[in-house]
Parts: C-alpha cells; structure tokens; sequence
C-alpha cells in the first residue's frame, strides 16, 4: 500500500513539474511603490520613484479600469500600499493593476484639477515605463 501511494506521488509531482515547464514563459510583471496617485475624472496620475531615486509618472485612463479592459484598481489597506503592477507579454505591455489605499483620505491621494492638464494625455494605448 505504501509503495501504490509513493508511486503514485511520485507521478503526480511528475505531471504537475511538466504542466509547470509547459507554461507560457513570456509572461513578466513588475510591483513597484505608488508615491502618489492623483485623481482626474478621465483615469488617473501615478507618481512612482525609479530606481535612480527620481520620480516618475504616467497616465492610466479609466476605460481601461473597466470589465475586460488593460487595468484593474484594487482597493485594500497595508504596509505596502499603495503600489501597482505591470505585466508584459513578449516584451510589450498587457496589463496594470493598481493596488490602492482603500482611505481616499490618506496622503497618498491626491486629485488632479481638470484645468492642470489637457485630457489627451488620457488617450493612449499603451505604457512606456521607466525603473
């Protein structure tokens, strides 16, 4: 009986190792901190710090927070809030999701004033980032 069990453990590790190789490997993401977010009612402003300590940002439209769209906003509470992550797919841009603090009150939200900015800076397709 003992021998049938490590067998078949021995066969399942097996499977899952190959279903594991098998996967599509072209896949990358990338977590980094959010300094500020600001609010505008066409998306939102990430401010982020590259690695070289400058500060950095881009533009996330809101049509791509919709069902099916390029992003996601999540909204929760911790120590490493607030921060997004951005996936690549063969090396192009797929997809963020923004993980934000749930206190729209809390000092890293800010709102971005309609008149600061022209609303194409919304009107793209994809992500240039730089770390």
């Amino acid at each position: 009986m003992k021998r049938a069990v490590l067998i078949l453990a021995l066969f399942l590790l097996g499977v899952f190792y190959a279903a594991a190789q098998d996967q599509d490997e072209s896949y990358y993401a990338k977590s980094v901190p959010i300094a500020k977010i600001l609010s505008h009612r066409d998306g939102f402003k990430v401010i982020y710090l590259k690695s070289s300590m400058e500060m950095d940002s881009f533009y996330v439209p809101r049509a791509w927070l919709k069902a099916g769209g390029k992003g996601e906003i999540v909204f929760g509470s911790g120590p490493s809030y607030p921060y997004f992550t951005v996936f690549w797919r063969d090396g192009e841009f797929d997809f963020i999701r923004l993980n934000v603090d749930e206190n729209t009150s809390a000092l890293t939200w800010g709102t971005l004033r309609y008149q600061d900015i022209s609303p194409s800076v919304f009107d793209i397709d994809t992500l240039e980032l730089e770390f």
